[in-house]
Formats: C-alpha cells, sequence, structure tokens
C-alpha cells in the first residue's frame, strides 16, 4: 500500500506540471486588451497571472484616479469604442469677494455666479471722513456715507455658455449690468452742509481681467450712467467743534448722467470638483 500511495502521489503530480506546461503555452501571463477579439457580451478577459483572471465590463471602471485600462498598461480604446478615462479635480468659481480701490477699505462686496452666463452683487459702502482731524478743523468739513448696493450683470461671448470647459470663465470678460444703491449721505464744506438720503439706478459696462501668477483674482473695471436722487436738509456750523443747526430749507437733488465708477480688486473662491477626461496615450 505504501508503494501504490507514493505511486499516485507522484503520478498527480506529473500531472498537475504537465497541465500547468499546458496552461501556460496556450495562454500568456498577460495579454493586451487591444490584441483580444470583442466577445458577444462586449467582455473584455485580460490574464493577469498563472490561475487568475480578470474580467473588465466596459466602460472601464475608475479608482482612485486611474483607469483600470491605464493600471494594466493597455492606454487602448475598450470594447464600446471609449477611451479609459481618470479622475481629476478641476476648480469651479462659486463666488468672489471684492472691494472698490477708488475707496480703499471702505467698501466690501461678493459677487455670486448664475451659471457662466449671469452673476449678481452685492456690496456696502462706508466712506467716512471724519470731522475730528484737529481741534482747529473740528466740525469744518465732512464727507460721511452709508448704504448698500447690488448689481445684475451678463456676460458676452462664446467662453460663457453653459458647460464644465467654461467654469474657469465665470465673472471675467466684458458684461453688461444693471445696478442700483441707496443709502444716507452728510457731506460738508467750510461749515456749511447738508445730510440726505438717496437713491440711484442705471447701466453699467465692466471689464473683468484676470490677473497674478495663477489668474485666479481679478481686476474689474467699470463706468455707469443712471438716474441720482436725494431730499437733503441743510445745516450750518457756526463755530469749529460748535453744534449743528438746520436751516429749515429741503434741497432736492436729481442727476442723469454718469454714477459709477469702480476699480475693484476681485478674489474669486473656487471649490473643487471631481471631473473625467480622457487618458492621453
Amino acid at each position: 500500500m505504501g508503494g501504490g500511495y507514493k505511486s499516485l502521489i507522484i503520478n498527480r503530480i506529473i500531472a498537475i506540471l504537465a497541465l500547468s506546461f499546458l496552461f501556460v503555452s496556450v495562454f500568456p501571463t498577460e495579454t493586451r486588451a487591444s490584441s483580444l477579439p470583442e466577445s458577444d457580451n462586449d467582455t473584455i478577459r485580460i490574464q493577469k497571472s498563472l490561475k487568475i483572471s480578470i474580467y473588465i465590463d466596459p466602460p472601464y471602471y475608475c479608482d482612485g484616479g486611474t483607469s483600470v485600462g491605464a493600471a494594466v498598461g493597455t492606454g487602448a480604446e475598450n470594447a464600446s469604442g471609449e477611451k479609459p478615462v481618470e479622475e481629476e479635480y478641476e476648480l469651479k468659481p462659486v463666488f468672489a469677494l471684492r472691494s472698490n480701490l477708488l475707496l480703499p477699505l471702505m467698501n466690501v462686496g461678493a459677487q455670486i455666479p448664475l451659471g457662466n452666463r449671469f452673476s449678481i452683487g452685492l456690496d456696502w459702502y462706508y466712506p467716512f471722513i471724519y470731522r475730528h482731524w484737529s481741534p482747529y478743523l473740528d466740525q469744518t468739513n465732512c464727507f460721511q456715507a452709508l448704504g448698500p448696493g447690488a448689481d445684475f450683470r451678463i456676460y458676452l461671448g462664446k467662453k460663457h455658455r453653459k458647460g464644465r470647459e467654461n467654469w474657469q470663465y465665470r465673472l471675467s470678460g466684458h458684461s453688461i449690468g444693471l445696478n442700483g444703491m441707496c443709502g444716507r449721505y452728510d457731506v460738508e464744506w467750510q461749515f456749511h452742509g447738508e445730510q440726505a438720503r438717496f437713491w440711484c439706478a442705471g447701466i453699467d459696462y465692466m471689464w473683468s481681467a484676470r490677473i497674478g501668477k495663477r489668474k485666479r483674482m481679478r481686476l474689474d473695471l467699470s463706468v455707469g450712467v443712471g438716474y441720482f436722487q436725494s431730499r437733503a436738509v441743510e445745516y450750518q456750523v457756526f463755530r469749529p467743534g460748535g453744534l449743528a443747526y438746520k436751516t429749515g430749507r429741503i434741497l432736492e437733488h436729481t442727476w442723469m448722467g454718469p454714477t459709477k465708477a469702480t476699480v475693484s480688486l476681485v478674489i474669486p473662491i473656487h471649490a473643487k470638483v471631481e471631473k473625467r477626461r480622457e487618458v492621453n496615450e
């Protein structure tokens, strides 16, 4: 029994080795996907090792940013004619912070894109030239203003059509906008001044240039025309440091003409969004 059992073991080992040699001869350890014929169910078979086979149904699946086709070194189109894809990230502007440099540190605003073609903006202006410059000029001259502003813009050109490929052009280029502002102001010159509530509305043209090393910041230049109206109370100051007294006059101001000018520094805020693109061979 002992000799017969050993002979059986040896015969099985020889049979396994023979089958292994035959398997390796017929099926190589790695076969390029491009050299395999397409089967009826569009399944590509890739031999990875002696006893392991991987079956991939098109399109290729992505794992960790690298396509399976790229992982096995094929770099070829799959059975459906689609190229392997890999996952990456691209930047999508979601809003932007801005400030008009003509009134430095006296205003702040935000701009929100509505797709690639449109945007809305909100600003808050608070320019103050204080009365208390010195004991000798106290209550002599003054300029103060406070109020919100808003605008709605449409950007011109083919770069602002729908599509992920045009995200990079959001909030840049040439645009036309409708704008409005309201608030109150206090203006005084040589002890004579007025305090008023105002509002204005108009249309403007703006050009936004991308600046910076990575072209992510912008410089917005705009000019606009419109209608301005205010109702003011006149006052008089009779000595430095004195009180302001109403004169009893109510002044109505209206204006048709230039109402807006900006040189704004804009800092867009981006979000990372996954994208899929073709792998270059």
